[in-house]
This record gives structure tokens, C-alpha cells and sequence, in this order.
């Protein structure tokens, strides 16, 4: 009741055209710029009006500065103040009207800046979406509300690359059957909408409708002569092939969503046929053509500005470089590729340049770093919901091959060090690991999977915190020798600190004996 009084008692000071501005932002969530509280209060552009009002604002403490995520700065309400500011607005009787110029101008925005997600702008416009989403919400729901479903269903299915790269898919799929189901729509916009849910669903896992969706997708465009969703939903098909495991009939339909490219000119999704090829490419150990096609991919896409594209081209080419063990130069576009990706804030991307490492250090004779890396990238991977890595293919030969190179034990040891880790910390190790590979790689010994049966004395001694003179004594060896095995100890299990090492002596089991009880002292 105290802060609803201060409020109250900031709000009263304010001139009644301040007052009405401060109702009026109540219906932004998640925060406003500076020309969305204009066109949002009355309508007509004041950029300084808006800025000293705001301002005023401001210096009440009824709202706050926040950090800024574009060239504009934003601003939000706490919460508290702004369900104060919405119950003044619906007293008011202004709330439909503020309602409509909001989803307005918050639906003119998005459909703006959705448009510029297959350009140069992708990473600007990827980081202004992830910015307005929570007015985004908003704005379609109202939008469905008010049974404008054409327009919802137009937004959401341009919104496509945003749902897919940031990791919405979920939330995408549910915005888009639920505008498909508010009302009639245009034929092209229910052809985009439903190929958009073919895409999302596909990543999901889900075959079965991706393949359904695609196919009722093609159909549709053929009956309406519609180019552009003839070959989006050939590619679509090819996708759900290759994540089948069918690379022949994927193969096919790359090449079918590539016929009539000069009709559609040098866009990114002829780009992105040609990079999707060139990966069954690769598979099928066509290594000379899907070189040739990457390359072909990676300069449209670069034309084109689809940096998503760019990637894709690099790690195919780094796969083919992996191929021929041409290690720095498989380090060089696994960098570009993560620099990429990294800049959209593409995760599913980062997973493709992990597996692509993994496959690399598997044929350089380093197969439990290939596992903690084909780990992190499932880790990832689940971490936004998705159930194919990308190259997801490639990826499943390297873990694989990885299995048969290690010890079930050694394998699982390796895996469950990769899949620990923080997200955070998976993406930031990344570079380095490209980095490593620019070194002389040295392969794994295989003696490096297990412990010697001394070994695993003096790490259960180690685990009760002994040292390496203790140890010596109790083994009746050497304090030099009880430091060798310490330090054999510490490279095989690859840790860095005694705490580590007992730390892993206690998951695998060893550290429940006391040492003192076991080796006494003579």
C-alpha cells in the first residue's frame, strides 16, 4: 500500500498530458523506445515532445532506462508501476484505442524488420526481434483477437527465421496453427504459414508432419503457380529425408527444389539448396562436387548477405577438409563458420562446427576429446529444445566412430565431461578448440583409457586427501614414483588439481575405502 501511495503521490504531480503518456506506455511489455511511446500515445511522430516527456518520466522514478540492445535507447516500467499506469488506463476508457495503435505499430515493425531477416541485416534484425518479443506476443494476440488473422498469419510465417534461429520453435508452431485457425487467410500466406510449421516442426523431430505439411505445401503452390513455395517446400522434403537418413532421396529433392533457380534469381534459398546438397554430397563421399557446390553457396550467400547460409557453406567445406586431413584449413572455416553463427546467436549452428571439430581430433587419433565435443554439442542442442544437431548426419558417423574407438568406460567418462558443461561455457571453449586444431595434433595413446591397477591405488589413497609422500609410505614406494603415478593420474583422467582427481575418484566409485584402514603403516 506504501508503494501503490507513492506512485499515486509521483503520478498526481504530473501535468495531465504527462499523465496520459505514462497510462498509455502500460501496454508495452517488455519495454519501448522512444518512437514507439510517440506512436503509441497519440499517433503523430514528436521525437522531442517524446524525449522530454519520457524524461520527465524518468526523473518521477515511474520509469527507467534500461540497457540498450539497438542504436535506440529503450525504456520499461517496474512492474508494480506499470499495473498501477493500466488500472489508471482502463479508468481512463482509453484502453482499446491505445490497444489498437500499440499492435499497430508493434505488427508494422516486426513485418519490417522480418522482412530483412534473409539480408545483411539478419544479426540487427535477430537482436530487435529478440528485443520486442514480449510486445510481439502482444501484438498477435491481439491481432487474433480482433480476427485479423491474415495479418497474424502473414507476421508469423515471416517471423520463421526468428522462431528457428533464437530457438522458439515451440512458440513459433503455436502463433502459426493458431492464425491458420482464427480465420480465412490469402493462399500464399497459408502456403508460407504451413511450410514455416513443416520447418519448425522438422527440427522438433517430427517427420512425420514436416513430410505431410511439405507435401500439402507443394501441392498448393502448383495449383497457384506460386515459384517460391514450390522450391521452399522441395527443400523442405529433402530436409526431412536427409534427417530420415535416406541421403539418396534427400539428394533428389535438393535437386528438384533447384530447378527454375534462374526464375528466382540469385536468392539465399537457391544458396541454401546448394550448401543442403553439397552436405549429402559429402555423405555419399562425393567429396569433388559438394566442394564445388559449397563454394558455389558460400558466394551467393555472402552476395545475398544470409550469414545463416554462409555458415552452413563453411562447415560443409571444413567437412571436406576434415576428409583430407587438411587440418588448418578445416581450423580456418570451423572459425568462420563459429564467428558466423555466433554473431546471429545461432546455437543450432555452433553444434554444426562442434561436430565438425569432433570429427577432426576422431581422425587425428583423439577420440575421448572428439566425444566431450559430440557431447557438448548434443548438450546444446538440447539445451534449445532441438532434436537434430546441424549436419546431423556427419555428426551421427563421428560419434560412431568414437564409440568404436574407446572403451565403454572411457567413452562414457569423456561424454558425460562434454555434456557438464554450461552452455555458456561450450560456446565460449569453442574458438579454442578450432584453434587446437592449427597445432600438431598428437593421438591419444590407448593406454590413456584406463588406469594401471597401481593407479587406481594410489587414486583412491589421493581421494582421502594423502599426499605424495604418504602415499609413497603407504605403498612402499618411492615419494618420486607416488608423484609420477599422481601426475599419470592427473593426464589420463584430465584434471588439474587434486580436488578434481578426488572428485572423479568418487564417480567412479573408489573413494569409499579409507586408505589408513586398507594400507596400514608398518
Amino acid at each position: 500500500q506504501t508503494m501503490r501511495d507513492a506512485i499515486a503521490w509521483s503520478y498526481d504531480l504530473l501535468p495531465a498530458r504527462r499523465q496520459t503518456l505514462f497510462r498509455h506506455l502500460s501496454v508495452f511489455a517488455g519495454g519501448f523506445t522512444l518512437e514507439a511511446a510517440e506512436r503509441v500515445s497519440d499517433g503523430a511522430p514528436d521525437a522531442l515532445r517524446a524525449l522530454d516527456d519520457v524524461a520527465a518520466l524518468v526523473a518521477h522514478s515511474l520509469v527507467q532506462q534500461v540497457d540498450e540492445t539497438e542504436a535506440a535507447p529503450r525504456f520499461a516500467m517496474l512492474e508494480t508501476i506499470r499495473e498501477f499506469a493500466c488500472k489508471q488506463l482502463v479508468q481512463s476508457g482509453d484502453l482499446e484505442d491505445v490497444r489498437w495503435r500499440h499492435a499497430t505499430y508493434v505488427l508494422a515493425l516486426a513485418e519490417t524488420w522480418a522482412a530483412r531477416l534473409d539480408g545483411a541485416e539478419m544479426a540487427a534484425s535477430l537482436n530487435l526481434l529478440s528485443a520486442e518479443l514480449p510486445n510481439l506476443r502482444v501484438a498477435l494476440a491481439w491481432a487474433m483477437e480482433q480476427g485479423a488473422a491474415e495479418t497474424a498469419a502473414r507476421l508469423a510465417a515471416a517471423l520463421y527465421p526468428f522462431w528457428n534461429f533464437r530457438g522458439h520453435l515451440r512458440e513459433g508452431q503455436r502463433w502459426l496453427r493458431a492464425a491458420l485457425a482464427a480465420g480465412a487467410v490469402e493462399r500464399t500466406t497459408r502456403i508460407d504459414a504451413l511450410l514455416a510449421i513443416a520447418g519448425l516442426a522438422a527440427l522438433q523431430g517430427d517427420h512425420s508432419a514436416a513430410q505431410a505439411l511439405s507435401e500439402e505445401g507443394l501441392h498448393d503452390s502448383q495449383e497457384q503457380g506460386y515459384l517460391f513455395g514450390a522450391m521452399r517446400a522441395r527443400f523442405l522434403l529433402g530436409i526431412t529425408a536427409e534427417w530420415r537418413g535416406d541421403i539418396d532421396l534427400a539428394a533428389a529433392r535438393y535437386r528438384e527444389s533447384l530447378e527454375g533457380r534462374e526464375r528466382l534469381g540469385p536468392s539465399h534459398w537457391v544458396a541454401r539448396s546448394l550448401a543442403s546438397l553439397a552436405d549429402v554430397l559429402y555423405l555419399q563421399g562425393n567429396l569433388t562436387e559438394a566442394k564445388t557446390l559449397a563454394t558455389e553457396a558460400l558466394t551467393l550467400a555472402h552476395a545475398a548477405g544470409h550469414a545463416w547460409t554462409e555458415a552452413v557453406a563453411l562447415t560443409v567445406l571444413a567437412q571436406v577438409a576434415v576428409d583430407g586431413a587438411a587440418y588448418e584449413e578445416a581450423a580456418r572455416l570451423c572459425t568462420e563458420a563459429l564467428r558466423v553463427s555466433q554473431a546471429l546467436e545461432d546455437k543450432r549452428g555452433i553444434t554444426g562446427v562442434l561436430g565438425t571439430l569432433a570429427g577432426a581430433f576422431l581422425k587425428a587419433g583423439q577420440p575421448r576429446r572428439a566425444t566431450r565435443l559430440l557431447a557438448a554439442a548434443r548438450a546444446l542442442a538440447d539445451g534449445i529444445g532441438l532434436v537434430h544437431v546441424a549436419h546431423s548426419l556427419a555428426y551421427e558417423r563421428v560419434l560412431a566412430g568414437a564409440r568404436a574407438s574407446l572403451s565403454e568406460y572411457a567413452f562414457n567418462d569423456a561424454w558425460a565431461k562434454g555434456s557438464s558443461l554450461p552452455l555458456d561455457r561450450i560456446i565460449a571453449a569453442a574458438p579454442r578448440e578450432c584453434a587446437l586444431l592449427t597445432s600438431r595434433i598428437e593421438p591419444e595413446r590407448a593406454s590413456d583409457d584406463e588406469l594401471t591397477e597401481r593407479e587406481v591405488e594410489v587414486l583412491r589413497l589421493l581421494s582421502t586427501g594423502a599426499t605424495d609422500r604418504e602415499i609413497g609410505d603407504l605403498l612402499f614406494i618411492s615419494h618420486r614414483t607416488a608423484n609420477a603415478h599422481v601426475a599419470h593420474i592427473f593426464a589420463k583422467l584430465d584434471v588439474h588439481t587434486r580436488a578434481e582427481a578426488a572428485a572423479e575418484a568418487v564417480r567412479r566409485g573408489l573413494s569409499h575405502l579409507d586408505a589408513a584402514h586398507v594400507y596400514p603403516r608398518r
